[in-house]
């Protein structure tokens, strides 16, 4: 038996990995929920016309819903991260405070919204 749905707004961590690129970037996984799924497809929908260098891996078939713990790492660190990240107690759950679109680099925020939990 899984882990009961999720509700709006809340996050479901299944496990850590790692975007083993150069620098390597470690992560936890979020649960591609309906919800979480429907803000990503909306988002993409309407910041098209202005995402011209947007990644594909944010293509909404493509993105891996993440939050990312540690970046610009090493292939030693990144396997050091991710040994950490191994002991963690999941699958754990989270929720959503604040939506914030940024641009990189250096980091911006273009728009913030408070998520008010029901």
């Amino acid at each position: 038996m899984g882990a009961p749905s999720p509700n709006e707004g809340e996050l479901l961590f299944r496990g850590s990995d790692a975007f083993r690129v150069e620098p390597g970037v470690v992560f936890l996984g979020v649960e591609p929920t309906p919800w979480l799924t429907d803000i990503h497809q909306r988002a993409w929908v309407r910041l098209a016309g202005h995402a011209g260098g947007a990644s594909p891996h944010y293509l909404p078939n493509e993105w891996t819903p993440h939050v990312s713990l540690a970046e610009r790492l090493s292939p030693e660190d990144l396997q050091r991260g991710l040994s950490i990240l191994a002991r963690m107690d999941l699958p754990n759950r989270g929720y959503v405070d604040t939506l914030r679109l940024i641009s990189l680099p250096p980091a911006r925020v273009l728009h913030s919204r408070t998520w008010s939990q029901q």
